[in-house]
């Protein structure tokens, strides 16, 4: 399990300031570094991702993921193999279990284990992944 840090200066999202006192020019503290400290784990002395929000942040937006998938299959619902990527086993396995823990992605990846390169999306081996034309709504 993942430790966070948190400082003195950290507050829940109840005890936030108001948003008309985060756009106040009295405010000392930026806005993006006031939302930030509110909605992620702030460090005060560096700006870096946290090791678990690099974890699950994918390496490739879902948009070019469905621009590759398209140049791969010619189509939607046309199974690709997940080899033809061409990412690293630990890249392909990260980038489609980061879809593929989201409800509203996942709805519209397909995933098959038949002949080829097994890998673990979340921990159920596949080789194979089709898309549904539906996910162009949420590009």
């Amino acid at each position: 399990m993942p430790v966070s840090r948190t400082t003195k200066n950290s507050s829940s999202p109840s005890q936030s300031p108001p948003v008309s006192a985060l756009n106040s020019p009295l405010s000392s503290v930026p806005l993006f570094l006031a939302l930030r400290r509110r909605y992620t784990t702030f460090h005060p002395t560096t700006l870096s991702m946290s090791t678990e929000a690099t974890r699950r942040a994918p390496m490739m937006s879902l948009r070019d993921l469905v621009l590759l998938y398209l140049s791969l299959a010619g189509g939607y619902g046309k199974p690709v193999p997940l080899s033809a990527f061409q990412l690293s086993a630990a890249e392909t396995e990260r980038l489609f279990s980061s879809f593929d823990e989201d409800y509203h992605i996942s709805r519209f990846f397909h995933f098959s284990d038949s002949v080829g390169t097994r890998f673990s999306i979340n921990g159920i081996p596949a080789t194979h992944v089709f898309l549904d034309a539906g996910v162009e709504t949420i590009l």
